[in-house]
């Protein structure tokens, strides 16, 4: 598997300070089968945890996006490579002899028998199949991005005074993110 989006057992935490507490995110990984619709859609009932944890979903995906790009072009840097490697070779060795005349061959006979060289196939279809996996991923970035412009939207008419994410956050999975309060009821009696 060249991407491991799954779960490895071990959790990412980020301490967020409110006042004199700390909300906990705790990244939890994706599942193996991802479930885009779930990080691309806005949860009206915790608007504040989306609120509180679309950044670091858009920056993580933007990671992942990025890495694909390189999974990509290096698959394509190298396929290159080989083709360059392998006319090379092919030129020489499709040299022929007629009548005592050294014939060489064309340029479009070295390049038919550079792509249909059995590692050249292998090296184009792994670069497909990373150029598909980049594209997949791009597309999930901006469906989270296009996520982030709604709630922007949506947050001008919410008050965010950390008072405010306290009392109207609950506590659960929010992209990707479990959103636990330390001490929740000492923080509520604050209010």
């Amino acid at each position: 598997m060249i991407y491991n989006l799954g779960f490895d057992g071990e959790h990412e935490h980020i301490d967020v300070p409110f006042k004199d507490k700390n909300v906990r995110l705790a990244f939890a990984g994706f599942d193996i089968e991802l479930n885009v619709e779930e990080y691309t859609t806005i949860d009206y009932n915790n608007i504040y945890g989306e609120l509180l944890t679309i950044a670091t979903l858009i920056n993580r995906v933007g990671i992942w996006k990025a890495e694909a790009e390189y999974q990509y072009d290096m698959a394509r840097l190298n396929y290159q490579r080989h083709l360059a490697e392998i006319s090379e070779s092919l030129r020489k060795t499709l040299i022929t002899e007629v009548n005592d005349r050294t014939k060489y061959p064309s340029n479009d006979q070295v390049n038919n028998a550079a792509f249909t060289d059995k590692t050249s196939i292998l090296l184009k279809g792994k670069m497909y199949r990373l150029k598909k996996y980049h594209a997949v991923l791009d597309a999930f970035y901006w469906g989270v991005q296009n996520k982030s412009t709604k709630l922007n939207a949506l947050s001008e008419n919410l008050s965010l005074k950390p008072v405010d994410f306290e009392s109207n956050i609950m506590e659960g999975k929010v992209n990707g993110y479990y959103i636990k309060f330390e001490n929740r009821k000492s923080i509520l009696s604050n209010n």
